[in-house]
């Protein structure tokens, strides 16, 4: 029984353990996605793992134009 324990808790600290990368993954890829628009702005970014161990990317990006309200897109990607 101890050595199940002990099994389960290392895969659940390498899986908070790889957790950071994803994020920058997504962060880098939302980066460069807005670099080539000067009237885009980068309002936040989240990732999400799956149950099948994929990482979809969320980003919400403000982008103005002139004399239009400015407006928010949500896009979704892999990194």
């Amino acid at each position: 029984m101890k050595l199940m324990k002990q099994i389960i808790a290392t895969i659940f600290a390498l899986s908070l353990l790889s957790t950071p990368a994803f994020a920058d993954a997504c962060s880098n890829a939302a980066r460069s996605m807005i670099s080539g628009n000067p009237n885009a702005i980068l309002l936040s970014v989240k990732s999400k793992q799956g149950s099948n161990g994929n990482v979809t990317c969320e980003a919400r990006i403000k982008i103005s134009a002139d004399g239009k309200p400015p407006r928010i897109v949500v896009k979704k990607f892999n990194p």
